[in-house]
């Protein structure tokens, strides 16, 4: 059982997660301040808790941030990881601004430059973001399966290189010669 234990992955730590989503909670703290601020609400409190499109919004906002703490557990160093996360930040603080005007009475101008603008630039960060690191993972993949058909000591192809050269040249006739450079190391 103790065997089993050491080829889990490393669990990520809950300070990293925490550490992730202070931001996306300050965002969403300073857009609701200032639709606070600037505008009045849009009607009674009942009428407006009895809006589903409230509680549609809501149920994206909090899926965003689900994303957006899911992001910390990427084990990935490379700048990609933030284009992932500074995207989901301007997402979320596109969806807080359209949380709100199912709330607050809006200007037209926050609506088109600080809902509509913020959450299609947090779209296209995390989809570049994205992008990236499978471009990464590839590479890596790439790389993995071209060592994996080399010896690491002579660099000559092993014998899951042949297996893969017999397997595409089935139907074809096909000739193997074996060297053994092993007797001749013994000569010198």
């Amino acid at each position: 059982m103790p065997d089993l234990q050491k080829h889990l992955p490393p669990k990520a730590p809950l300070a990293a997660g925490r550490a992730n989503l202070l931001p996306a909670l300050l965002v969403i703290i300073a857009v609701s301040a200032l639709c606070i601020f600037i505008s009045k609400p849009l009607g009674p409190w009942n009428v407006i808790f009895a809006n589903s499109g409230l509680y549609i919004d809501l149920l994206a906002l909090l899926f965003l941030v689900f994303m957006l703490w899911n992001s910390a557990k990427v084990r990935m160093s490379h700048v990609a990881v933030n284009w992932v996360r500074y995207g989901l930040l301007l997402w979320i603080a596109g969806g807080t601004f359209d949380l709100m005007d199912e709330i607050f009475v809006q200007p037209r101008w926050m609506g088109y430059y600080c809902e509509d603008l913020l959450r299609l630039s947090g779209m296209l960060l995390t989809t570049i973001g994205i992008y990236k690191i499978i471009d990464r993972i590839n590479i890596l993949y790439v790389d993995a399966r071209s060592q994996s058909l080399k010896d690491e000591l002579t660099q000559l192809p092993n014998r899951r290189f042949f297996i893969d050269t017999i397997r595409e040249k089935q139907g074809h006739q096909l000739a193997l010669m074996i060297l053994d450079i092993g007797l001749l190391q013994e000569n010198k």
